[in-house]
């Protein structure tokens, strides 16, 4: 009884705050009236739901206000009571980070003690108080959605201003690597690819509900030039629930594509092979529930993929590179097995996690939970599956093996009667290792016909010797390490939040070296398991012309055999700290204005120290207008800055000091200089066999970073309108204009840089060109849009209800900008300097136009959802979803020569060619494209609680075929020749040449497919 006293003062005094800090949890607010519009004190608010840990309730005060904060995101029924009035409740939904508001109407009744409860008549809506535009979206509802996945990329898919893949999106117009990603509020996003991760710490059915939000405009939002995006998982209650759950599928499900008929009647195949019939599962299983009730609860969840594909033999499979047959002279380098001696390959492919978490109440008002994730994937190796065909492709998916742990502890309270902190750690860390392949600790390479000469295969790497063992490289760390606090002031009206927050982002800096620095390279091996070598010094293959060294397959071995790196802490650190303070007044029921400041400071170091050192400042504001002040039509008019992160995605891959840029290649240097010649497993892993120091590499020398570069700044200028239906519906239309400053860009400088000699022993050394990474003194990039979204209840009943939901996009991005519009950054370089001494446009090799998938005119999205529930307790849900994309914007090259005398130096490496967009960029558009996709979910219940569910999942429907890459232009083709023209080209438009010469789509995605999820739940 207490404790209930205790919740119904408390509730009486949060009116005021809106609780902006609590991604994890949401607020209820609202007013209570009598049937004139006076509002009544005193009235008692119960909240029940099976969601609810503890009691909740609230009394209005003499304004007949009341708020209920810090409740978990879920299903509730809202009751309010008073003596002398007919009683009334409502149900809703309460998604995480909202706040939603609730209006009662209560009549007088003539017989004092009378208990009648009404129906609310005005479902829950957003409050005006919110401090963002986003879209929420349950785990239940995005069940019922023919999304292709459970997580944040289908919640990305259904939501609005979004496009580009929902791996790496592009909110609002944003750079793809600067969406930020968010489990209970901890960032997941990887520090590479900078790509959301959380499929790997969080399983579908302990999500409990996802937020896309497109506009973080309180200043307690960071880190995201784009959006962010926070799944919430599900806190267990006083009742135990669970699932069982299989996921199916098949590559003989789907149909086959093509064929296409392209230009000039030529026809384009895709998918013609024979799919596999082998049947995928994933097994996934939850239970949750009290351990005290009303005091502690628990989620746990697994999931197993045991996908082991079967022993294959083939005469076709590669065993990392060309063996070498004795005896057939130079001709001899042949792929992988001969028939004599098949090769036989096993490629086991596990993966494991287990997710759990704690939710502990030790008083009310005071909430703790503590999760983790234990996720492993592999080992499983690959072998060389270039020229594998399609039946053994499934043995070459991967050479990796990786541990994935997730953990962070949140703690939020209430303190006195005006005041609420949040505190959250946390940690997302991925511990990746690539082995070689099977017990082979030597890295079997080839020399392409490709190369331009005997050297120019130096800047190959990627595989590690391993010893045999596959966790014995250095791990590619990839973490992201989330701390904060906030603090929520206010006093009537008035709410302040202050608080600080690190985002500390580490990555493994990419070495071209294995273990202690050192990788072998070998030209190839003969049948009894030995490596071929070759006698480097002194041979003539020194002086040999690649025409020379190549046999009939067009293949030489690589006669570089032995490399070593640098020195120095292989990891590269990011870190941003922020402090923030946020205010919002509620002025009268008509008017609010919220004002806030975010300080951010962003560190780069690595192994040779701090390469930046930046801070900025960005402004966040917004004013919003209830037209009626009852929280139906809602106005809004804001602008906001949005800083990104430096991030190991924009400067690791280039810029990072990593001991790997340190390399010096040796040769073999005892035996015979005959290509026949072989050694043993131990000979070639002795150092003391190679002598001769062909060159040496060190990147450091050859760039420099601006000490003070700052992430890209994002200016909004955002104007809306939401309007709240009473059943629980609602539609927004939103006007965005965004323009980016601060936009980076790699120059390149002619001066000769000499690569210091770091070995001591005379080796060759190069020289190259200086590059910096800087501030683009003409970068341009804007983007517009129109976003509506809509969710309108068409019938609401017990046994059956409709609902239309969807949304449209018309937006238009524009930049000259391409650095981050991939999952990792552009390593192109622009010598600007150079093209303004000449006189050439900066339109002509960078212009001002749309991004290439990037940007579409048009995207729309809208569902159907039907729910029938017969009188046996059968549910059968259906949903129809279709979208429309307009073609995307898509430019066209030609390559043109550098003018005589455009460098003057002698460094090595520099271009001698550029670009020339045709026309411009972005003046080609792909073909539009509609997909209709359906899902049918059937319930049975067996006893009791427990469940049978089967989902079935059918994607494009028809079959439609979306073309990837340059297609249909009208008829207008470019030039079949590919020779470079001279600059300036005297006609630098597209000519009419042949359908094979360009304009074929290079592949075919969208094929009909269908999935099946199956199980049972209580």
């Amino acid at each position: 009884m207490k404790t209930l006293q205790r919740l119904t003062a408390l509730g009486a005094v949060l009116v005021g705050t809106s609780l902006m800090a609590q991604e994890s949890v949401g607020t209820i607010v609202g007013i209570v009236r009598d049937a004139n519009g006076a509002p009544i004190a005193g009235a008692h608010l119960d909240l029940t739901g099976p969601k609810l840990v503890g009691q909740r309730a609230a009394t209005t005060n003499e304004r007949g206000e009341y708020r209920m904060p810090l409740v978990l995101p879920g299903e509730y029924q809202l009751s309010v009571r008073k003596e002398g009035y007919i009683g009334s409740k409502s149900e809703f939904r309460l998604g995480a980070g909202q706040t939603l508001r609730q209006e009662f109407g209560l009549k007088a009744i003539a017989t004092a003690g009378t208990q009648v409860e009404v129906v609310a008549a005005f479902a829950a809506g957003v409050d005006k108080t919110e401090t963002k535009t986003s879209t929420n979206i349950s785990a239940e509802t995005l069940q019922a959605l023919p999304t292709g996945s459970l997580n944040s990329y289908g919640a990305l898919y259904t939501a609005p201003g979004v496009v580009g893949s929902t791996q790496y999106p592009v909110v609002r117009g944003g750079l793809t690597g600067e969406t930020q990603f968010t489990v209970n509020g901890i960032s997941v996003r990887d520090s590479v690819v900078r790509q959301g991760r959380q499929f790997e710490v969080v399983i579908d059915d302990l999500i409990e509900d996802i937020s896309v939000i497109q506009s973080p405009l309180n200043a307690k939002y960071g880190n995201a030039s784009g959006g962010i995006v926070n799944a919430v998982t599900k806190t267990g209650g006083n009742d135990f629930s669970g699932s069982l759950r299989v996921k199916l599928s098949k590559g003989s499900w789907g149909a086959l594509s093509g064929p296409v008929i392209g230009r000039g009647g030529a026809t384009w195949l895709s998918n013609g092979s024979v799919q596999s019939d082998d049947l995928s599962k994933t097994y996934e299983y939850t239970i949750t529930g009290p351990i005290i009730k009303d005091v502690l609860t628990f989620t746990y969840a697994g999931r197993i993929n045991p996908v082991t594909y079967p022993v294959a033999t083939s005469t076709n499979i590669v065993d990392l590179g060309r063996n070498y047959l004795p005896g057939l002279g130079a001709t001899a380098w042949t792929y992988g097995a001969s028939s004599g001696n098949p090769m036989v390959g096993t490629g086991p492919r596990k993966s494991s996690t287990n997710q759990y978490k704690l939710f502990w109440l030790p008083a009310q008002g005071h909430q703790v939970e503590v999760f983790y994730t234990d996720d492993k994937l592999g080992p499983y190796f690959d072998t060389q599956y270039g020229n594998l065909d399609q039946a053994n492709q499934s043995l070459a998916a991967s050479n990796q093996s990786s541990e994935r742990p997730f953990y962070g502890i949140n703690y939020r309270g209430i303190f006195g009667s005006n005041s609420i902190l949040d505190v959250k750690y946390g940690k997302k860390r991925s511990a990746v290792h690539f082995s070689s392949g099977p017990l082979d600790p030597v890295t079997v390479r080839v020399w392409t016909n490709a190369a331009t000469s005997f050297f120019s295969t130096t800047g190959s790497w990627g595989t590690y010797a391993t010893n045999g063992d596959y966790l014995s490289p250095a791990a590619e760390v990839r973490q992201a390490e989330t701390a904060s606090a906030n603090f929520n002031w206010f006093s009537g009206a008035h709410n302040v939040d202050v608080g600080v927050e690190m985002l500390k982002e580490t990555a493994f800096l990419p070495e071209q070296s294995g273990p202690n620095r050192r990788v072998f390279y070998m030209p190839g091996r003969d049948l009894t398991g030995n490596y071929v070598v070759y006698n480097y010094v002194g041979s003539t293959a020194q002086t040999m012309t690649s025409a020379t060294l190549r046999n009939s397959n067009a293949y030489i071995p690589e006669m570089r055999t032995y490399q070593d790196g640098g020195s120095g802490d292989t990891q590269n650190y990011d870190t941003t700290w922020s402090i923030y303070a946020n205010d919002l007044w509620t002025l009268s029921n008509h008017w609010s204005v919220m004002g806030g400041l975010r300080f951010d400071r962003w560190e780069d170091k690595d192994r040779a120290g701090t390469n930046i050192k930046s801070n900025a400042v960005s402004p966040r504001l917004e004013v919003k207008y209830d037209i009626q002040g009852n929280n139906v039509h809602l106005l809004n008019l804001s602008y906001g800055e949005f800083r990104g992160t430096i991030g190991q995605g924009n400067l690791g891959g280039l810029f990072a000091h990593r001991p790997g840029n340190q390399i010096a290649r040796r040769f073999w240097s005892v035996g015979s200089t005959l290509p026949a010649a072989t050694a043993t497993l131990a000979d070639i892993t002795n150092p003391a066999n190679y002598g001769y120091v062909y060159t040496v590499q060190d990147a450091d020398a050859l760039y420099t970073v601006n000490h003070g570069l700052k992430p890209e700044n994002t200016h909004e200028i955002q104007l809306g309108y939401r309007r709240n239906f009473g059943n629980g519906g609602f539609f927004r239309s939103t006007l965005v204009y965004r323009w980016f400053t601060d936009l980076w860009y790699r120059t390149g400088f002619d001066a000769v840089v000499t690569i210091p000699d770091f070995t001591g022993q005379a080796a060759t050394v190069p020289t190259g060109y200086l590059s910096k990474l800087d501030t683009d003194p003409q970068g341009k990039r804007r983007f517009r849009s129109l976003e509506t979204e809509w969710k309108y209840p068409i019938v609401r009943g017990t046994s059956f209800t409709l609902d239309y939901a969807g949304n449209w996009t018309f937006s238009r991005l524009y930049s000259t900008e391409t650095w981050r519009e991939g999952n990792v950054a552009s390593s192109g370089t622009r010598f600007i300097d150079k093209y303004n001494a000449f006189g050439i446009s900066q339109d002509s090799y960078n212009p001002y136009g749309p991004l290439e998938y990037l940007s579409t005119a048009n995207v729309v999205k809208g569902w159907l959802s039907a729910a029938i529930t017969s009188k046996r307790g059968i549910k059968n849900e259906v949903t129809l979803m279709g979208s429309y994309t307009s073609g995307a914007p898509y430019s066209m090259a030609m390559t043109q020569s550098l003018p005589a005398g455009y460098f003057t130096s002698g460094a090595t490496g520099l271009p001698t060619t550029m670009p020339e967009y045709l026309n411009g960029r972005g003046r080609f558009t792909s073909p539009d494209y509609f997909q209709c996709d359906l899902q049918w979910n059937v319930t049975v219940p067996l006893k009791g609680k427990l469940q049978f569910f089967t989902y079935v999942s059918m994607y494009n429907i028809f079959n439609t075929i979306m073309p990837n890459g340059a297609y249909n232009y009208a008829g207008v083709y470019r030039d079949s020749s590919t020779a470079i023209r001279p600059y300036p080209d005297t006609n630098p438009t597209l000519q009419v040449g042949t359908p094979s010469g360009f304009g074929l789509p290079n592949s075919l995605s969208g094929r009909r497919s269908f999935g099946i999820d199956m199980g049972i739940k209580f």
